[in-house]
């Protein structure tokens, strides 16, 4: 389900290097949570600074949309990618999280 979702992306030119679809979760009581459903650069770009430039766009728009915290998925390909950026792995997700979050199967 992409409602309420926008989609962020890097372009140079015409052509489309990197981009992301986010919701923002605004929970009653609870400071809002940017959830990162998608988030893709094209193999043919990589390495050339388009998802770290991505993922300041994600974190500028978060902090203008006043979120607490942003919370994404990454399987072991991408997760090194995440935690240089200063994102932490977490081993519990709040029940919050669990209820309302994009579950993805285990592709392993």
């Amino acid at each position: 389900n992409f409602a309420n979702c926008v989609t962020l992306a890097i372009c140079r030119g015409p052509r489309v290097r990197s981009c992301a679809t986010v919701r923002l979760h605004a929970p009653h009581r609870m400071a809002p949570l940017m959830e990162v459903l998608l988030a893709a650069t094209d193999k043919r770009h990589r390495s050339r600074g388009y998802g770290t430039l991505l993922a300041n766009v994600i974190r500028r728009e978060a902090k203008r949309l006043k979120c607490e915290s942003i919370y994404l998925r990454a399987d072991d390909s991408v997760s090194k990618f995440w935690i240089r950026l200063g994102y932490k792995p977490i081993t519990r997700p709040s029940d919050f999280i669990r209820r309302n979050c994009l579950p993805f199967a285990d592709t392993r």
